[in-house]
């Protein structure tokens, strides 16, 4: 008896589980709206006791005078919840608790945070929460964002805000999960320059010794073409993937580069925009913020930042690179992820080729090993530095002989024709690009 009463309560709670991850997974920043939990208790109607369906309809009443539920205490609203199946009075607890925190919401102000920040003052993690919540929804104007980042450029993020910010743009959409594929996922971000190739090359060449690399990459701003952009230059190259084919195929060959979806930190999308024509684009935390939001939504275990510096780069000074790659480092850090930056030069093109089909070309002839010296300094500094994150050498003089290796052997070159064969690329191109 005691057995079957235990299996009921199970799949009371299993079921419980299912409805609330529908409505949370992807709401632990963005709002909580009636309509979710209705779709929820709808759903429960098919699938759930009639118990479960009552305790829906519970909180679905609730929620009436709660449009929107604040972020950071869904872990908490669930326990609740959970015991109230044994205990009726919590009933009440939950409800006074939900309709506490909607106040607390519905208290906040755009105007009170742009004050506070342009005070100094430190913003709270629920501040910033609420901010690129409601931001994103459209319910806080352009014009208050404007003055809020221009009081950021004035008095800076602390080390606690910047993470936080990332955080709240990184959960702002789809959270990838890589968790099926297999190994130590690494990945690796370039803030830019003329002529900069550096993953047409070195992903696989990483990807050639066995370390995972699941990539989303973007295409180009300004004057120089992105990863995307050079990558479709291939004829019949294809960058948009299923979020299961692109994670089979890391799991084949170990290599798998795709587009951004426009559901990847969309609040980043919207505050770089407003950025740009605000003259708030080269404050360091704003930077390192946007930059981290993406990289952490991408899903990775480790992290690779080429940080450029130099007349062709976005840093002109070292001091500010180095500044953007200590806060970038120290945010991967504090979400758990493995960190590594390296400073590089671009007070000149990098490599002899500038232009997508002519820096793919370049990629290729560097695979063959005809590369020019200074990117194949930089291919084989980045992917030794990739082969510690991954776990596959101990130390850089032997990520750096296995990387020659793998060039010197063809394993690179076989590499790449695989990846591009994978994503319906024509191979021949890659045998005589000329």
């Amino acid at each position: 008896m005691t057995e079957i009463k235990e299996k009921q309560i199970f799949e009371r709670i299993r079921w419980q589980l299912r409805i609330f991850e529908s409505v949370f997974y992807k709401s632990l920043i963005r709002a909580c709206s009636f309509g979710n939990f209705l779709a929820a208790s709808q759903n429960a109607r098919s699938n759930c006791q009639t118990s479960n369906h009552r305790h829906c309809e519970f909180v679905k009443n609730a929620l009436k005078k709660c449009s929107c539920l604040p972020p950071g205490f869904f872990q908490i609203f669930v326990f609740l919840l959970f015991l109230s199946h044994t205990r009726k009075p919590t009933y009440k607890f939950v409800l006074y608790y939900i309709q506490q925190k909607a106040k607390e919401a519905e208290s906040m102000r755009m105007y009170d945070l742009i004050l506070k920040k342009r005070q100094g003052k430190p913003l709270t993690k629920d501040e910033i929460q609420w901010m690129i919540r409601e931001y994103t929804d459209g319910r806080i104007p352009d014009y208050q964002m404007s003055a809020l980042l221009m009081a950021i450029c004035f008095q800076g993020l602390d080390k606690e805000e910047t993470y936080e910010l990332t955080m709240a743009m990184a959960r702002s959409g789809e959270m990838l999960d890589l968790s099926q594929i297999q190994g130590i996922k690494v990945d690796k971000h370039s803030t830019g320059g003329v002529g900069d190739k550096t993953s047409l090359a070195l992903i696989p060449i990483v990807a050639s010794l066995g370390i995972p690399v699941a990539k989303m990459s973007g295409r180009g701003l300004g004057h120089t073409g992105g990863t995307i952009d050079k990558l479709e230059s291939i004829p019949g190259f294809s960058t948009q993937l299923e979020d299961d084919a692109f994670e089979e195929q890391v799991n084949s060959i170990c290599i798998s580069i795709m587009g951004q979806t426009k559901d990847l930190a969309p609040a980043d999308k919207l505050l770089y925009a407003l950025r740009d024509v605000t003259a708030t684009v080269d404050q360091i935390s704003l930077i390192a913020s946007s930059i981290m939001s993406k990289k952490l939504a991408a899903g990775a275990d480790a992290i690779l930042l080429d940080v450029k510096t130099g007349s062709g780069a976005f840093m002109k000074e070292e001091s500010d690179a180095i500044q953007l790659a200590k806060e970038m480092v120290e945010i991967g850090k504090s979400a758990g992820r493995k960190m590594t930056a390296v400073i590089t030069n671009m007070d000149e093109p990098l490599g002899m080729a500038v232009g997508n089909i002519l820096e793919v070309k370049e990629a290729i002839d560097t695979l063959k090993g005809n590369g020019p010296d200074d990117f194949v300094e930089l291919i084989e500094t980045l992917a030794s530095h990739m082969l510690i994150l991954g776990g596959a050498v101990k130390d850089f003089d032997e990520g750096l002989m296995r990387v020659r290796e793998s060039i010197q052997s063809g394993k690179a070159l076989d590499k790449f024709k695989q990846f591009v064969a994978a994503q319906g690329g024509d191979t021949k191109y890659i045998d005589h690009p000329e």
